[in-house]
């Protein structure tokens, strides 16, 4: 839910209105659902946006990698975002943004900002060297085409990416407000805190998400999170009252699925994980492949076992 955010400006001295702050808590990547003949398959993306709203996530982050972002038109990244934005009602949409040029990339933060987004992850995947002076130049022109906040999304399977210095100097910009980092060193996390970083954390899904809670972080941005909706949500909410071993309970019963993510990819993975629990969203972009039988066996194990840990804690056995 929205709510108005302010951050010093070192620069002025003044108090900076941030209009669209991000939301704490559970927010789930989507799968981008598509018909046969290649145009957005809105029934899907509607059921799919239902059932996560009724889970009670904070949010919902379309154009990810789980979104197959790069496999997609900038037409139909816009039609994904339209029809977010406007079904969620008041949930927050924070989609995500890559591109090859600095350029480009700035246009089209202010083209999903001109959608009705609440915020944006912001990506980069650099074909060939890239200098950290030319990162922050590329996401500095990403947060001067819009007023939303942003989140850096650090994922070092894309190519180089923002180093330590690069971060802090970064997290001076006043709407770049979060970081999102893939990488699974939580040490990092720690040095970047440690080091003067005004950024506030996400945990991403190839760390232990309450690891990344206890050093500060302000919740889960991920897809495993979209198949297990409720168990992450619960999650959270046992962490935030100070129930910690049921939190723990919980993470030991999602930490399956975060490691099928990572073995099979990011679309692969949600999308035949939604189909296992009855929602279908469609395949993946070809050249990718769905899961073989060997995977979807992997897959439904992780979400038995996030089951078991919700009927161990008295909780209904339903993870979406």
């Amino acid at each position: 839910m929205a709510r108005n955010w302010f951050r010093l400006d070192e620069f002025s001295g003044n108090m900076v209105s941030m209009k669209h702050p991000l939301p704490a808590g559970i927010i789930p990547y989507l799968p981008t659902p598509v018909t046969s003949s290649g145009t957005l398959d809105n029934n899907a993306l509607h059921r799919l946006v239902d059932a996560l709203a009724e889970a009670g996530v904070s949010g919902l982050s379309p154009l990810g990698s789980t979104g197959e972002l790069p496999s997609i038109s900038d037409a139909v990244a816009d039609d994904v975002v339209e029809n977010v934005v406007d079904y969620a009602g008041e949930l927050p949409v924070v989609p995500g943004v890559l591109s090859g040029t600095t350029t480009n990339a700035a246009t089209r933060v202010a083209t999903i900002t001109a959608l009705g987004a609440s915020g944006i992850v912001a990506m980069i995947r650099p074909w060939g060297k890239v200098s950290q002076a030319s990162m922050t130049e590329y996401f500095n022109a990403m947060a001067t085409a819009t007023d939303l906040p942003l989140v850096l999304y650090r994922q070092p399977s894309l190519g180089a990416q923002p180093d330590l210095n690069t971060l802090i100097e970064l997290s001076k910009v006043p709407n770049i407000y979060a970081l999102k980092d893939a990488s699974p060193n939580t040490g990092f996390l720690m040095s970047l805190t440690t080091a003067g970083s005004e950024l506030e954390l996400y945990s991403a899904s190839s760390h232990v998400q309450m690891l990344v809670w206890e050093l500060g972080g302000r919740g889960w941005m991920g897809g495993p999170c979209c198949i297990a909706p409720r168990s992450s949500v619960a999650m959270w909410n046992y962490y935030q009252a100070g129930d910690r071993d049921s939190a723990w309970r919980l993470q030991r019963g999602l930490w399956p699925l975060c490691r099928a993510f990572a073995a099979f990819g990011p679309a692969p993975m949600v999308k035949g994980g939604l189909a296992l629990t009855g929602l279908d969203v469609g395949t993946p972009f070809a050249p990718l492949e769905s899961l073989n039988s060997s995977q979807v066996q992997t897959v439904r194990d992780a979400i038995d076992a996030a089951r078991q840990a919700r009927a161990d804690l008295g909780l209904d056995t339903a993870v979406l």
